[in-house]
């Protein structure tokens, strides 16, 4: 049994649960990416009310990669600790280097790049800055997010937990500028992993 403390970059939904993602914090410089996880299946956490940007001390039993979420690690038995909160000048020394977001030119009917063939991906999280976010709601109601990196022009599903609450969709139609993403790898789903904005950091809406 391990205890390490991480930064959290996304608490995002998944399942009726919690997806939370961070990187080992030492107190000087990030190390790896961990994503807690529930089972060795990579389930999902119950629900909890962890803020991007916290520092929490956690128990964790040993990693348990599951394909391309190499990132896994099995949550141990054992309380959590909160060590503090991270300021908004910290995260830039989180951001990854840049690179393409996996593979391109594999869309589905209701986005852009946003997905790529199971098996072609080695890990699953990234941590972005982008000039700017545009959010819209689909028909049926959900929050998507579009960005353009590297390049490239995006349109994902967001998962962030808090941004998915209603009371933020006045935001939709407004442009966010200098925002940092989460970008999450999802499971097999058909053939396909689909790529996730697992969090929204906005200076204005941090903490």
């Amino acid at each position: 049994m391990l205890r390490v403390s991480i930064v959290c970059l996304a608490n995002s939904y998944k399942h009726q649960g919690s997806c939370i993602a961070g990187k080992i914090w030492d107190g000087s410089r990030p190390g790896q990416w961990v994503r807690p996880v529930a089972d060795a299946g990579g389930g999902a956490l119950p629900r909890r009310a962890l803020q991007p940007g916290a520092v929490v001390e956690m128990p964790l039993a040993g990693r348990v990669p599951l394909g391309h979420q190499r990132e896994n690690y099995l949550l141990g038995e054992g309380h959590w600790r909160m060590l503090g909160h991270l300021p908004w000048s910290g995260l830039t020394d989180f951001l990854d280097p840049p690179a393409p977001l996996w593979q391109s030119g594999h869309h589905s009917s209701c986005g852009l790049n946003d997905r790529v063939p199971a098996g072609t991906a080695s890990e699953s999280l990234r941590l972005i800055a982008v000039d700017r976010l545009d959010l819209t709601v689909t028909d049926e109601g959900k929050l998507r997010g579009q960005f353009r990196y590297q390049g490239m022009d995006y349109d994902l599903c967001v998962t962030d937990r808090r941004w998915r609450c209603c009371h933020v969709r006045y935001l939709c139609g407004r442009p966010l500028q200098n925002v940092i993403l989460c970008i999450s790898l999802g499971e097999d789903f058909k053939g396909y992993c689909y790529k996730l904005i697992a969090a929204i950091l906005w200076e204005r809406r941090y903490r």
